[in-house]
């Protein structure tokens, strides 16, 4: 009985202490803490939307320039991708590319796991 409760304490002790270091680090997800908004930045990016859209009903793409802008003017701005992330994407593009040029007629389903194919033998 001793023991079942000594487990039971070092079990909840290695949990809680896992749970509080999982929700400092801001929970999970693969993006760091430079890499999430403040609150005052979402406030700001929410805001730069809210005022596009009602400056620009319909047209999409104006409303995606006009968002940049006064991000921009925020300065907040967008990271850059690393050069790995580039080089990633371009392998990507490639495989797709290829994979839908050697099999016109296949269907998504296929071209998917064609895809996935290609990848992993890079």
């Amino acid at each position: 009985m001793k023991r079942a409760l000594a487990v039971l304490a070092v079990t909840g002790l290695i949990l809680g202490s896992g749970a509080a270091a999982f929700a400092a680090s801001g929970g999970g997800g693969s993006g760091g803490e430079g890499r999430r908004r403040t609150p005052e930045a979402r406030a700001q990016v929410k805001a730069c939307l809210k005022q596009a859209r009602t400056d620009h009903r319909g047209d999409p793409p104006a409303v995606r320039e006009a968002v940049k802008a006064c991000l921009a003017e925020a300065g907040i701005t967008r990271a850059e991708p690393t050069p790995e992330q580039r080089e990633r994407r371009h392998r990507a593009r490639e495989c797709r590319r290829e994979v839908r040029e050697a099999h016109p007629d296949a269907p998504r389903e296929q071209l998917r796991d064609l895809v996935k194919e290609c990848r992993t033998a890079d």
